[in-house]
């Protein structure tokens, strides 16, 4: 549930950060990400702050999708979608570069395809009708 959350803290933070003027998303998730590292270090040392911040970082990838791909609410199904992703491939791609990048992308294609699904198959029935 944790990894959840955290995931959630990230796309949410980095989606809306992103979205000030000045800003981007390239710095809101750099500002989010050192923020919540600098949290954990602060509270519970290096290892925590290392582990977390990165599911956190994962987080704001998601929350790095553009506005016209995916809304808000998408991005807080994606982020949850990455929490639960990521528990499970992380530790199989250990020491793999890209891995949390890879949960990012499952979780935003997931969502987004299955949006464009469930839109394509209500055209499909509203037009039947």
């Amino acid at each position: 549930m944790g990894l959840i959350i955290l995931a959630l803290l990230g796309g949410l933070s980095t989606y809306l950060l992103s979205r000030v003027p000045s800003i981007g998303t390239i710095r809101a998730s750099s500002i989010t990400t050192i923020m919540c590292f600098l949290i954990f270090y602060g509270f519970w040392g290096i290892d925590i702050a290392n582990q977390y911040s990165a599911i956190f970082f994962g987080g704001s990838f998601v929350g790095m999708s553009s506005p016209t791909k995916l809304s808000l609410s998408a991005v807080v199904v994606a982020s949850g979608v990455f929490g639960v992703i990521s528990a499970f491939l992380l530790p199989i791609l250990a020491g793999l570069g890209g891995a949390l990048g890879i949960c990012a992308f499952l979780s935003v294609v997931l969502v987004y395809g299955s949006k464009y699904l469930y839109k394509q198959c209500q055209e499909r029935n509203n037009s039947a009708r």
